[in-house]
């Protein structure tokens, strides 16, 4: 009945395109036709484009530190962008259950293939930007996804130990050098040696964060990292 009261005094909407829908928690069926999936063009381990759906490019064949497996299902563009950016910037906080929610069946099936997961790790904010933005984006996100996988979360294991300019005003190179020992895991004896965690983040651009942040938690004794970014940021797709 409260809930029913709820929606008559604030109709639920689209958050994309703003038209009335049954539930405060979904797309309207206009929008979620317009889901963009990514294109298998990508390294399965560090999302880099090789042209072709590969399980691991050259690179990651000669990099024991890189990702294991890398997921990241939407292509960034509307409506999944407008998601992505309100819950980032405009303090959306409630889009983070719905974006994993269609996240989730495109992860589903290959999540459950990676037996096990001990740690759902959301990447980590520098704690001056956490302050200034008062959440983790990517915490909301990955406290999400590991309700449904129904593994712990952990937040103590990595931490952004290193200032950094925010990736999006760089290029693909500047990004690379930008993140260079901006991470630092936390490790001692048996806590983190042979553990399988599963890294959140909300954006894939070229893969540069998730690479320094996985070559960290590798060196810290983590046997296997996975990565899931909700979507894939693309030329196309910024044009």
């Amino acid at each position: 009945m409260f809930a029913t009261f709820l929606n008559f005094i604030f109709p639920p909407h689209c958050p994309s395109c703003r038209v009335g829908v049954p539930r405060h928690d979904q797309l309207c069926p206009d929008c979620s036709a317009g889901l963009q999936l990514s294109p298998e063009l990508f390294c399965q381990r560090c999302g880099s484009e090789t042209g072709s759906a590969v399980a691991s490019c050259s690179a990651c064949d000669h990099n024991p530190l890189a990702p294991d497996y890398l997921l990241a299902p939407f292509v960034f563009a509307p409506p999944i962008s407008q998601l992505l950016i309100g819950l980032k910037f405009s303090d959306h906080t409630q889009w983070a259950k719905l974006i994993v929610t269609l996240c989730w069946p495109h992860l589903h099936p290959t999540l459950q293939q990676q037996i096990p997961i001990d740690w759902v790790v959301p990447m980590p904010l520098h704690p001056w930007r956490l302050i200034s933005r008062r959440y983790n984006q990517s915490a909301l996100l990955a406290n999400k996804l590991a309700y449904l996988l129904q593994k712990p979360v952990a937040t103590n294991v990595l931490h952004r130990v290193r200032w950094t300019t925010p990736q999006t005003r760089l290029g693909a190179w500047m990004r690379q050098h930008n993140v260079a020992h901006a991470f630092q895991a936390v490790g001692s004896g048996d806590r983190c040696a042979g553990r399988s965690v599963l890294l959140v983040d909300d954006v894939l651009t070229t893969g540069a964060t998730v690479r320094a942040a996985t070559a960290a938690l590798k060196q810290a004794g983590i046997s296997r990292v996975g990565v899931v970014c909700m979507a894939r940021a693309m030329e196309q797709a910024k044009q």
